[in-house]
């Protein structure tokens, strides 16, 4: 039974290192907070929205931003992967990873983003497909985690309202050439590993006081 400011010490814990992140509006951190605790609870729901971080240049740190984010719950740092381009190709894609049951499906420099297979799963509770080269069904319960990022992303109406919209920008030309010297953490993956267990407890807090 957490008390109010055990809880405000783990948001607190929870939230330093993405603290540094140039979000833009304040839905922006809440928006990113809830991307860090969904994966504790994503068996709880049915459907989840994509977490997409949106920027307007390369650099900015999205990458950095969702390793940071999950890798206290995955144990490793989430594998990205370029969105397929036609809907037959990310059905494939889709099918592959709900078969060798990844925990984080993230579509990586996802700057146009235009697939109904997509947004259809974003909103599945049961996903099926044939399996390639058998003459076999693969159905499978939809408790993936969603993530993306992109440049000026250009995403379709349906996608859109199916996306939880994490906005960085750095407001700098050249964002990947901002001295490192003006972050509180200097080496981020580094302290993101050695603090993982600090920040399960921070997040598994939050969530036992709800």
């Amino acid at each position: 039974q957490p008390t109010p400011a055990q809880v405000w010490a783990a948001l607190r814990q929870l939230w330093f290192p993405i603290s540094q992140f140039p979000f833009v509006e304040r839905s922006d951190k809440v928006h990113a907070l809830a991307m860090i605790l969904e994966p504790y609870m994503r068996d709880m729901f049915g459907p989840t929205p994509l977490h997409f971080i949106n920027k307007p240049e390369a650099g900015t740190g999205a990458s950095l931003l969702i390793e940071t984010a999950l890798y206290p719950t995955l144990g490793h740092w989430p594998e990205a992967q370029v969105p397929p381009k036609s809907d037959e190709e990310m059905k494939k894609t889709l099918t592959a990873c709900f078969a060798e049951g990844v925990r984080c499906v993230y579509f990586d420099n996802a700057n146009v983003l235009k697939s109904a297979e997509l947004a259809s799963a974003l909103t599945a509770e049961i996903y099926a497909a044939r399996i390639l080269g058998v003459s076999k069904m693969l159905r499978v319960p939809v408790q993936v985690q969603w993530v993306g990022s992109g440049n000026n992303a250009e995403l379709t109406n349906e996608l859109y309202r199916r996306v939880n919209d994490i906005r960085i920008d750095a407001k700098v030309e050249r964002p990947e050439d901002r001295d490192i010297s003006l972050f509180r953490i200097k080496n981020l993956k580094e302290w993101t590993v050695v603090h993982q267990a600090q920040q399960v407890q921070a997040a598994l807090t939050i969530i036992q006081y709800w």
